[in-house]
């Protein structure tokens, strides 16, 4: 029965160096499928799926308004609302986001009071995720537990890329990069983004575009073709049109308009690698890739290839298999110099 659907489960990765046990704790979950073959010849064996705790937040779809907060304001009024629903069921676990990420989020972000924003009969975990898209806010958590006293604290981070600073790796072709796959997409870059909707109080029509001169007044950071040495042509300037939304005012609809076209443009340059084993290679982490001797230099070398620079990670793969321990990775290029 150690297996059985329901049970408690943590997978522990990682290396023993000279006798000391250097694993990490990847992940502390639920199973939720056991799958047993018997074959025709061979040992039989038993496949077991796991799940984090993410998925037990979907408890109850609630309705709810928030009036005068900001976005981090209202993720934390979230994060709250779960810590109490899933205390009813487990006392040891404790789901917090830092205050002091939510005030440099306001700062940082220049985050402005929502008058009026409903969550409507939505799990409030799907709601927050919902919310981040809108916002262009990633969401990751640390799952820590105290072993004196079986203590979980899960900490939320709801932030911008951007505000994660330092490159968590940096990996080298042809060293500790094994394989690296960057793909150059233009098919869905735009030159603007048209937002059209309609006041939520006064039912009156509203329409903000923005284009890529936005995103620079606004000091958002994201690799343009020019930059990869890709001439566009006048064909490529296509609009973006995002309709049927209700907003609260011009300024919120200007934002998503904004957010859209980061998230378009963030979309320049994707990238799939493989790398050795390495524990603290999660999503949202950001790695410096380097392709040629020297490109992780400051300043970098006039040679530098250009899929070389720092990367934001979306996913990662850790595997243990008969060849060792490898960390495969997706990721989107957030500069092109590293840094």
């Amino acid at each position: 029965h150690t297996f059985d659907p329901w049970q408690d489960i943590q997978v522990w990765m990682g290396y023993y160096r000279q006798g000391a046990d250097n694993l990490q704790l990847m992940m502390t979950g639920e199973i939720v499928t056991m799958a047993p073959s018997f074959p025709a010849s061979g040992g039989s064996t038993l496949n077991v799926r796991a799940l984090n705790l993410l998925h037990q937040f979907r408890t109850q779809q609630k309705t709810r308004d928030f009036t005068g907060k900001t976005d981090s304001q209202i993720a934390q009024l979230i994060v709250q609302d779960i810590n109490t629903d899933i205390k009813k069921k487990l006392t040891n676990i404790q789901i917090q986001m830092l205050p002091q990420e939510v005030s440099d989020n306001i700062t940082k972000n220049n985050e402005q009071p929502i008058p009026f924003l409903e969550m409507h009969n939505q799990y409030p975990i799907v709601f927050l995720m919902q919310r981040s898209r809108d916002t262009g806010y990633d969401i990751s958590f640390d799952d820590v537990t105290d072993p004196s006293t079986n203590m979980r604290t899960i900490t939320f981070h709801y932030r911008s890329s951007a505000s994660v600073q330092r490159p968590t790796y940096v990996l080298e072709w042809g060293k500790s990069l094994i394989s690296f796959q960057p793909t150059l997409q233009t098919a869905k870059q735009v030159g603007s983004v048209t937002v059209t909707g309609w006041n939520v109080q006064t039912k009156q029509p509203i329409t903000q575009t923005v284009t890529r001169a936005d995103l620079v007044k606004a000091g958002e950071k994201v690799v343009a073709p020019e930059d990869l040495g890709v001439t566009e042509n006048s064909l490529s300037q296509k609009l973006e049109i995002v309709v049927d939304r209700g907003f609260n005012d011009p300024a919120e609809a200007k934002k998503v308009a904004l957010k859209t076209l980061r998230q378009l443009a963030q979309g320049l340059v994707t990238a799939k690698g493989k790398t050795i084993g390495l524990p603290d290679l999660r999503a949202g982490s950001k790695v410096n890739i380097c392709m040629k001797p020297g490109d992780n230099q400051v300043p970098p070398p006039p040679n530098k290839d250009r899929f070389s620079g720092t990367y934001t990670v979306t996913d990662t793969t850790h595997t243990h298999s008969e060849s060792g321990y490898t960390t495969d990775f997706s990721a989107r290029m957030e500069a092109q110099v590293s840094s």
